[in-house]
């Protein structure tokens, strides 16, 4: 045997070794199937989550085949575990393969196990094999509902778990069949010593599963407060109020001169003093400081003002359907003359130039969107309608104006032009997950903030497809936010959303605190928070849909000027935000495969230098 074949064998046994280098977690999935009866069985399927080398794909495979979308689940699950450990995930292949003796039924109850398993193989960590899962998961992490509990706990019993974690709240469970409430908990240890633990989040019953917590920073308000924020936002709403004040005074001024009749005029003062009612909220805002909500009621009072004008000239003209093609006409001229006029040749010199002229193409697509749907009441000859959503679309263009004032307030040394056709594959992709999230979203809950987000999502596709690429990433960032929120909203009751909120509140703000960290300042997020703070008490469900949107805007801060300077961002410091136990172990089964590769190649490479020696001796 020559040195070449001893160099062979040593290769072979190093590339060995690196095949079997992946992590790979094991856990049991927890469901029910069907008799023919039509009784519920609760049966127990083994499922292994591998993360190896790769682009960021997602692979499933099931065996039998099972009613859960287990796809949109796995796709989930890694996004989620991704989210949490802040790991770049684009590097890695993930593989789901779950095998059962039975057909699984009853939803995507395997979300909450997939997710922790999908952190333990990211990890390296073993997982407990006797301590198991069931309930969906969210995108922010929480656990969701999921039905058949005692049919699922008596499974987990019987297939060897000591612990078996469920959502939190649902402890007690109502039988409709007898018409009995049940404590599991109390049930589970009578019968089979098995201990129940509810569970918030995923982080919450990852120490069960591993043995390892994870930590979330808290983010206090003084840590995300920004000055510059303060004084750009200041000048925006006082500006606003302004407008809004005088816009007021000229439709009081124009109702009160008007020769229209009592009647008429009755219908429209309900609209001229809900506009003074929203001045008045818009003031009282501005001296609390916090400026987009003064911004966002000043917005409010001018729409209604200019409806009123527009409903008393109406009345004036006879209720003629000429009046209304002229007033449509006109503010589409408006538009287009905007867009001639104010948005080209983009220079920027700094970071907050790129948000703030993507904030304006943003406004004044959202404007001509609105034109259409004025079009759209015109043609049906719902004339009313048509004046107000051209009020509507004419105040929005005007805010576009107010926005890109802004752009004095930031001063650098960047030399660049802005181009929305850059923005265009984030668009994309923002679109594509916000489907994701969607198709997830409609296999566990079904309200109207889920109709919102099918609807903001039809929305971005349409102006995806016209070329409109900012205004995409913005519809299809909110279609995101509200798909994910109308998962988490659904055991969300009167006593508990204001824990849900104080929960979004924090989300954001950890957000907004990632983006500042790289030099940026996420105007919109701040100015979503702020807004979706002050609705907290009055306009709860308002409240958590502007939460929901500020963490999006603050990755969209993060993406808008990746995409203008054509590079990743670095952050300024490094900051942790999770801390969790590191560690090495693998495992038992990769282990097992390491072991027996390296014991192999001893062997190999003991017999090859044995035999070297011997012949060398002959």
């Amino acid at each position: 045997m020559n040195l070449k074949y001893l160099a062979l064998l040593l290769i072979l046994s190093l590339a060995l070794s690196s095949v079997s280098a992946y992590n790979v977690s094991h856990t049991k999935i927890i469901g029910v199937r069907e008799l023919d009866n039509g009784e519920l069985r609760g049966v127990a399927a083994n499922l292994t989550v591998e993360v190896h080398e790769g682009s960021g794909r997602v692979f499933v495979e099931i065996k039998p085949l099972t009613q859960v979308d287990t796809q949109a689940s796995a796709r989930l699950a890694k996004e989620v575990a991704c989210k949490i450990l802040e790991m770049d995930c684009d590097k890695y292949d993930f593989y789901y393969i779950i095998e059962s003796d039975f057909e699984i039924i009853g939803g995507p109850s395997a979300g909450a196990a997939m997710t922790a398993a999908t952190l333990a193989a990211l990890q390296g960590v073993e997982m407990n094999q006797d301590v198991f899962i069931t309930g969906t998961i969210n995108p922010a992490g929480s656990i969701g509902p999921v039905g058949s509990i005692i049919e699922k706990a008596e499974a987990a019993y019987e297939n060897g778990a000591k612990i078996f974690i469920i959502p939190k709240g649902q402890g007690i469970n109502y039988v409709e069949q007898t018409g009995e409430t049940i404590n599991i908990t109390t049930l589970a240890k009578k019968n089979w010593g098995l201990e129940i633990i509810e569970a918030r989040d995923i982080i919450e019953a990852y120490k069960y599963l591993t043995g390892y917590q994870i930590i979330i920073k808290k983010v206090t308000s003084a840590e995300i407060a920004s000055q510059k924020y303060n004084e750009v936002m200041k000048v925006l709403s006082k500006n606003l109020i302004s407008e809004a004040r005088e816009m007021y005074k000229e439709s009081e001024n124009k109702l009160n001169s008007s020769d229209i009749t009592f009647s008429k005029i009755d219908e429209i003062k309900n609209d001229l003093e809900q506009s003074n009612t929203y001045l008045e909220q818009a003031a009282q805002s501005y001296e609390k400081n916090n400026f987009y909500s003064a911004s966002s009621f000043s917005v409010r009072s001018q729409i209604l003002s200019r409806y009123v004008i527009n409903e008393v000239e109406y009345y004036e003209m006879g209720e003629t359907k000429d009046y209304v093609e002229d007033k449509l006409s006109k503010v589409n001229t408006a538009i287009t003359s905007f867009e001639t006029l104010f948005l080209k040749n983009r220079k920027i010199d700094d970071y907050g130039d790129i948000e703030i002229y993507s904030v304006v193409i943003d406004r004044i697509r959202e404007a001509e969107d609105i034109l259409n749907s004025a079009y759209d009441a015109y043609s049906e000859q719902d004339f009313n309608r048509a004046l107000y959503l051209a009020a509507f679309a004419e105040v929005r263009k005007n805010t576009a104006y107010s926005w890109l004032t802004l752009i004095s307030e930031f001063k650098g040394n960047l030399s660049l032009e802005f181009d929305p056709s850059n923005v265009k594959d984030i668009a994309q992709e923002r679109i594509q997950q916000s489907k994701t999230s969607i198709v997830y979203a409609r296999t566990v809950a079904n309200n109207q903030i889920l109709t919102k987000a099918e609807e903001h999502l039809e929305s971005a596709i349409t102006a995806f497809n016209e070329q409109k690429y900012v205004f995409a990433l913005f519809e299809a960032s909110k279609a995101r936010a509200e798909a994910n929120l109308a998962m988490e909203s659904r055991a969300i009751t009167n006593e508990t959303v204001q824990d849900k909120i104080s929960e979004l509140e924090n989300e954001a703000k950890l957000a907004i605190k990632k983006a500042e960290e790289k030099g940026l300042l996420p105007i919109l997020a701040l100015s979503y928070l702020e807004f979706g703070k002050t609705l907290r008490y009055n306009e709860p469900v308002q409240s958590l849909i502007y939460l929901s949107y500020s963490k999006e805007m603050a990755q969209i801060s993060q993406d808008l000027v990746e995409a203008t300077i054509g590079k990743s961002l670095i952050p300024k410091e490094v900051n942790i935000e999770k801390y969790y136990e590191p560690t090495t172990k693998m495992d038992r089964q990769t282990q097992l495969a390491m072991s027996i590769t390296i014991l192999i190649a001893g062997i190999l490479c003991g017999a090859t230098i044995s035999t070297y020696l011997i012949e060398k001796n002959k």
